[in-house]
């Protein structure tokens, strides 16, 4: 079998990823002289997209069954709630229509996404359950 990225990482690993491309995020936030959000919305994108595949690793999923989800963060939240985790409706709707819309993919390619000048906050961050399940000694990713 393939050796599959990340197969290597524990879900506390895969989290501390995920917080990496959000603090990357918030950095780039802070520089005045970029053109557009974009770069800063992938990493926000990203960071969501690594959020959930920790807590797919935590919940017993192979890094092999984690990596047939590819992008498709609708998909992932979908599994994630199967198996526990529970979200504001604010963060699931953001979630669905970032999905809806294909900004994951988009956002890469396409300088003026028609969001007022791509000018977007930082999508919502996970909430208690999912921060008490995967750092409990913190309230960093509490909303």
């Amino acid at each position: 079998m393939a050796k599959v990225s990340g197969g290597g990482l524990t879900p506390y690993g895969v989290l501390l990823l995920a917080d990496e491309y959000r603090l990357s995020g918030d950095v780039l936030g802070r520089e005045p002289r970029l053109a557009t959000a974009n770069p800063r919305r992938l990493l926000y994108l990203h960071a969501l997209e690594t959020y959930l595949r920790a807590f797919l690793c935590l919940s017993g999923h192979t890094p092999e069954e984690i990596r047939k989800f590819n992008h498709d963060i609708q998909a992932m939240l979908t599994q994630c709630e199967a198996v526990g985790l529970k979200i504001k409706r604010q963060s699931r709707r953001f979630i669905e229509a970032v999905a809806a819309a294909g900004d994951y993919v988009r956002v890469r390619y396409d300088i003026d996404l028609g969001y007022n000048g791509g000018n977007w906050p930082p999508p919502p961050r996970p909430n208690a359950s999912m921060a008490l399940c995967l750092r409990p000694w913190t309230t960093s990713l509490v909303q």
